[in-house]
């Protein structure tokens, strides 16, 4: 909150703006700052102001009052879409986008006759066009949506401190607000409110003027009588409420409204949270987020994180539906937060698909493309992958250095040492071709698990399903594809996954697969968020049990081998679970509660740009926390720090930009510095 400033220039407080530099990050402060709130000092400024002034002009919403249990203002639309169908028994598809539309065409309408702002009833007048739907049925939902707002709005802490401030000190109280709702409706509101000494109501829908546009001041200006510098005038908007304000010699005083500010900081291209269930879940993290320790990194990482969990389930439920898909494998391990997700949204709305979790892994499926795609198999074991040494090669195919010693040699492998992790693929696919016919015998006990697991599974059916992952080059589902392929079994299996990559190998050319988030197949300026950390997005998605390192017989029926890892049982324990356990715990409590029918999820930009915000950037304190994580980028691989040079978890990597997370890396470095 700032205090008035006698200027030209408009003053905003706490202008950090954090602006995405050329790859598409932010500065590390942006997600932890609180909400603002009055403080004594700020309101002894704001006070001091009121002696210059006679008047006291108030914006309305977000300054006065705002959305109590919803995030942006277009959630009302959502609001909207409920109540319509609940008291009406029918439902617009894509109501919210309709009604957004259908403001812009009366706007657009209303500029070509010199009118700078429209009225709810234009907006609806317009509505009944685009929806296809009778006048009488648009002017009752232009009254439901009047209704819903009425509801939703109650008096902000900062508002109500302000305007009492300004009733004590004996000013006139006026409100100064564009909107499309008419004054009847704002009186109404600040009734409610509790807003009973505003003298005067300057609603731009009554005049078609608007302070975005500088022309309702001009009215204010008008109506009032007086010198400008005699009013001070307080809003929320730097274009509307302060410069536009100091244009017309207006004083201001400028306040933060948690929505807008968090929609600038995250710099998100819509501000809509897609389901009512999102908003209510983002309004309370703000109100949490006001009273907390920003050095608390667990609890806070929970409530971003658990509005992935949460939407891209829901988005592979909406993909189910247009599918016509039944059958949903979730794949271990990064698939076990979401089908725990999708067990408890599908109780909640009577979902008939099934779930199944596939324990499935790159080290038990990788051996069969041995089998079913020789070429793609001798691409994958021969690539140049960093941090793997020539015995941890051999051992992903079931060699050794002693059963193929002859082949090593005459192909100068045996000059490589396990101290050199720079392997070269080409000379490796040279050898493998020499050794091919041992890397089938060898392998051949593991396929034949493998595909018997798979068979047992219904993996291995015609019926159609979809195969659910955190991505990124869908290998999983190549392996599946081949051996489908293989047993002669024509099966529409549609990969699903929070984002994917282009494939070094050029598998998506031959997959059916989408990415929630990120596509391979389209441009993307979320791309660099998700870029800048996949190792630590997945490490937030592991699940408590060990990596599948195969398969073997028990009781009659083919079960995981599952390798645990102390290292990795000790993280999931420490950080991991307590994140994911928080999260669904504030989801559940929530769905528990949710009387609404529409559960769609949300524009991804959203999710990146705020759930993301600790991979791409991180304060301190949470790669103190999260930079204690190791993680093997490959199967087969030695685990390694995920910021630091070494396994010996005390030195910063010495070249950030080549760590498995930069921005924790260079955080580090800076911080290292400057110590």
């Amino acid at each position: 909150m700032s205090s008035m400033r006698n200027t030209t220039e408009p003053w905003v407080a706490n202008d950090d703006h954090n602006a995405k530099n050329g790859s598409g990050q932010r500065n590390s402060k942006l997600s932890v700052q609180r909400v603002q709130r009055l403080s004594g000092l700020q309101l002894e400024q704001f006070e001091n102001a009121l002696n210059q002034v006679e008047t006291v002009s108030f914006d309305f919403f977000d300054t006065l009052v705002h959305r109590k249990n919803i995030l942006f203002p277009k959630d009302v639309f959502l609001l909207v879409e409920e109540a319509a169908f609940s008291k009406f028994g029918f439902s617009i598809p894509d109501f919210p986008e309709q009604r957004i539309r259908s403001e812009n065409i009366a706007r657009a309408r209303n500029f070509t006759r010199q009118k700078n702002e429209v009225s709810i009833t234009e907006i609806y007048r317009v509505f009944s066009e685009v929806a296809g739907i009778s006048l009488q049925m648009a002017d009752k939902l232009k009254r439901l949506e009047v209704k819903c707002e009425i509801e939703s709005l109650a008096p902000t802490p900062y508002g109500v401190s302000l305007y009492q401030a300004a009733v004590k000190s004996g000013k006139r109280i006026v409100v100064t607000t564009d909107t499309y709702f008419d004054e009847k409706t704002i009186k109404r509101i600040a009734s409610k409110c509790g807003f009973k000494d505003v003298s005067l109501f300057l609603v731009s829908s009554n005049f078609g003027e608007t302070k975005a546009h500088s022309g309702l001041f001009q009215i204010l200006l008008e109506s009032l009588e007086c010198n400008p510098n005699s009013i001070l005038h307080v809003g929320d908007n730097q274009l509307s409420d302060v410069k536009n304000a100091l244009d017309v010699g207006v004083r201001t005083h400028f306040v933060t409204a948690p929505a807008s500010e968090f929609a600038r900081r995250y710099q998100l291209n819509r501000h809509s949270s897609g389901n009512l269930l999102n908003s209510q879940i983002l309004k309370e993290y703000l109100k949490w987020q006001s009273s907390s320790d920003p050095t608390d990194v667990v609890p806070r990482l929970a409530r971003e994180m658990s509005l992935v969990y949460l939407n891209f389930t829901l988005w592979v439920i909406e993909k189910a539906k247009l599918e016509n898909v039944e059958k949903i494998y979730f794949a271990s391990r990064d698939g076990k937060i979401y089908y725990k997700y999708f067990n408890m949204i599908a109780t909640k709305l009577g979902l008939k698909t099934r779930a199944k979790y596939l324990y499935v892994s790159r080290k038990s499926l990788y051996p069969s493309l041995i089998f079913t795609d020789e070429l793609a198999a001798k691409k994958i074991f021969s690539h140049s992958w960093s941090h793997i040494t020539l015995d941890e090669a051999l051992k992903r195919l079931s060699l050794n250095r002693r059963i193929c010693s002859e082949q090593i040699k005459a192909h100068n492998l045996d000059q490589i040492s396990n101290d050199d992790h720079l392997f070269y693929g080409p000379r490796f696919g040279d050898f493998l071709d020499d050794v091919w016919s041992l890397v089938l015998e060898r392998n051949q006990k593991k396929f034949q698990l493998c595909r018997d697991y798979l068979a047992q599974e219904g993996v291995l059916s015609p019926e159609k399903a979809m195969f659910v992952d955190i991505g990124w080059h869908g290998s999983l589902q190549r392996c599946i594809d081949s051996l489908l392929a293989h047993s002669g079994i024509q099966k529409e299996f549609l990969g699903h996954y929070l984002g994917t990559f282009k494939n070094p190998i050029d598998w998506e050319k031959e997959m059916r697969s989408f990415g929630y988030i990120v596509d391979a197949t389209e441009e993307s300026d979320l791309l660099p968020l998700v870029r800048s950390g996949p190792s630590m997005i997945e490490l937030l998605h592991c699940a408590e049990h060990g990596t599948v390192s195969g398969y073997e017989r028990k009781n009659g029926k083919v079960v995981p081998k599952l390798k645990m890892n102390k290292t990795e049982q000790k993280q999931f324990n420490e950080v991991t679970k307590p994140i994911q356990d928080i999260g669904l715990k504030v989801v559940r409590s929530k769905l528990k509660d949710f009387k609404g029918t529409n559960l769609q999820p949300a524009d991804p930009d959203l999710i990146a740009r705020f759930s993301l915000r600790s991979i791409y950037a991180p304060t301190l304190d949470e790669v103190r926390v999260l930079g204690k994580f190791k993680i093997a980028t490959d199967f087969g691989a030695k685990m390694q720090s995920v910021t630091l040079k070494s396994n010996s978890g005390e030195t910063p990597a010495s070249n950030p930009d080549y760590s498995i997370w930069p921005a924790g890396s260079r955080l580090l470095n800076e911080s290292s510095n400057q110590s």
